[in-house]
């Protein structure tokens, strides 16, 4: 008879429950992670509403995890049992135009684990070698779940090329939004300016770094304006999917600036754009949703060195059996906290 395990099963948009599965059967050249910590995304949010992924129901959410390496295939060289790792969730074919340059999310055939296929939020969870990366042994382990979030951050960046002593206006305060105050400022962008509706997240960005926090009013324009003697920003981020903050975004940028797209809306959302304003202003556009195979490499060697504050992040904790409870909890987003479920 197979092995079981436990794993939080989304059976129907709105119910996620703990039921007993197999545990994954591994090809000769994939690896089987017995999961420690997974963190809750806003996309996981997304998928249990039935938003996002609703034709892969059911299955099992979660993509920011790490744990330890329980078994390997025959063919699998480079990976030892006992390993603390993380995992690139973004799985494509590896042979076409797209994942050759970088752009596995392009890829026609790319599937993630944990929004496509069974993933994190389980005893345990399979993935390719190719996409297992060992931990530093020196790392935190409750720390090292936020790897995967970090490195859709840093990509970010690198698209954005938001530059030392640009000005930037990031919209939202959810977990991920701070992450990105805290690159911005990492990344010497001044000042930093934070637009949100919740109290207590616009404290936190404070604390990671933001220059200015704004509750998002009917003069907010007007404020940033003051604050950029006039200009705008050079750079707008907006974090969280929301249409009302895209709108807003233009409107905030200084001529010559650029918008960047990370939060996810809707999938049949639409908000009107003043065309005409954009490119008289020419304001660029550039979009971010996840990381490749560099930004992890990246995001392991900027948490290990401590570039980042990261205890609020990793303070909220729920078990594997109290999942309803942890995505309940995770629900209030905006006040910039992290749930992490420990699964071991």
């Amino acid at each position: 008879m197979k092995e079981k395990m436990k794993a939080a099963v989304i059976t129907e948009p709105g119910r996620i429950v703990i039921k007993d599965i197999l545990i994954p059967e591994i090809g000769d050249n994939e690896v089987l992670i017995k999961v420690k910590y997974c963190g809750i995304c806003e996309t996981d949010l997304k998928i249990l509403k039935g938003e996002f992924s609703k034709e892969y129901l059911p299955f099992t959410p979660g993509h920011e995890f790490t744990g330890y390496v329980y078994k390997i295939g025959k063919g699998v060289e480079n990976i030892k049992t006992g390993q603390y790792v993380t995992v690139d969730v973004n799985l494509g074919c590896g042979k076409c135009y797209f994942c050759k340059n970088g752009q596995v999310l392009m890829c026609k055939t790319c599937k993630q684990i944990g929004i496509h296929k069974n993933g994190g939020f389980a005893e345990y969870v399979k993935a390719p070698e190719n996409k297992v990366y060992v931990l530093p042994k020196n790392m935190d382990e409750i720390e090292a779940v936020l790897i995967e979030p970090f490195a859709n951050v840093i990509r970010t960046a690198k698209k954005a090329k938001y530059f030392p002593g640009g000005s930037i206006v990031i919209l939202g305060t959810s977990a991920i939004a701070l992450m990105h105050v805290q690159m911005t400022k990492a990344s010497a962008a001044t000042p930093i300016i934070v637009i949100g509706d919740d109290e207590t997240g616009l404290q936190e960005a404070k604390r990671c770094g933001a220059d200015y926090v704004l509750k998002n009013s009917a003069d907010v324009i007007t404020k940033v304006f003051d604050i950029t003697e006039g200009l705008g920003a050079d750079f707008v981020l907006e974090a969280e999917g929301k249409t009302d903050n895209y709108q807003l975004s233009f409107s905030l940028a200084r001529p010559g600036g650029k918008v960047i797209g990370f939060g996810l809306t809707g999938i049949e959302e639409e908000t009107p754009l003043q065309l005409f304003d954009i490119v008289l202003r020419e304001i660029g556009f550039v979009s971010s949703v996840s990381a490749d195979d560099y930004d992890m490499t990246d995001a392991i060697n900027l948490i290990n060195s401590q570039r980042f504050q990261l205890e609020y992040f990793t303070d909220c904790r729920y078990s594997l059996e109290n999942i309803t409870e942890a995505f309940k909890c995770a629900k209030n987003v905006n006040n910039g906290q992290k749930v992490i479920v420990s699964i071991i």
